[in-house]
């Protein structure tokens, strides 16, 4: 009981964990991570990985579980959030540009398994969360068009037309390039570009 309760509270273990999990499973893949490398990057024992995440495969889906609740967190609270669908879009899609640059390493983790080869690892239903971003922002377009901001259109194929934007934007930001081409500033252009085709023509 004792080393159990010492185990629990073992302040910031989990957090460590979590950041262990993104630097080791981005450099070396789900496959080549062992549990010894982990909980050393991570200074715990394999005791404290084992009490909080059973395993290597509940440590790593844990990581991308995690990241995701934080980017649909975003699109939530935009989404609630009243006035003008065009400006709430613009500082959702500034909020989510900036978590790519801060979070480069997982954006990469990420794409490693959804585009790359098999590597072993855990099923985690990914499209399932970029089905629910392509609903969240097909939402928006549909409010935009229910008043009057938006001309009327498919909501779905507009959705898809901004993602790609922000898609081309992100990978451009992640790739190992020294000369990044799509900061900020270019993405915003590109987005007005957008909005305005799709703005409401006067009557």
């Amino acid at each position: 009981m004792t080393t159990k309760k010492k185990i629990i509270y073992e302040e910031g273990a989990r957090e460590r964990l979590l950041a262990a999990a993104l630097k080791v499973f981005t450099a070396k893949g789900y496959a080549a991570a062992t549990v010894r490398e982990l909980v050393d990057e991570a200074h715990v024992t394999k005791p404290v990985l084992y009490y909080y995440y059973d395993n290597k495969e509940g440590l790593f889906l844990e990581l991308l579980k995690t990241q995701f609740v934080k980017i649909e967190s975003l699109f939530i609270y935009y989404r609630n959030r009243d006035g003008n669908v065009r400006k709430r879009f613009m500082e959702l899609f500034e909020k989510i540009f900036f978590f790519v640059l801060e979070n480069r390493d997982f954006i990469r983790l990420m794409h490693s398994l959804y585009y790359g080869p098999p590597q072993g690892a855990p099923f985690f239903d990914c499209d399932a969360y970029y089905g629910r971003f392509h609903a969240f922002i097909a939402q928006f377009v549909k409010e935009a068009i229910n008043n009057g901001e938006f001309q009327k259109g498919n909501a779905s194929n507009m959705a898809w037309l901004i993602i790609g934007a922000v898609q081309i934007a992100m990978e451009d930001q992640i790739s190992y390039k020294n000369d990044k081409e799509l900061d900020w500033k270019t993405l915003k252009q590109l987005l007005n570009m957008i909005f305005d085709g799709m703005a409401a023509k006067p009557v």
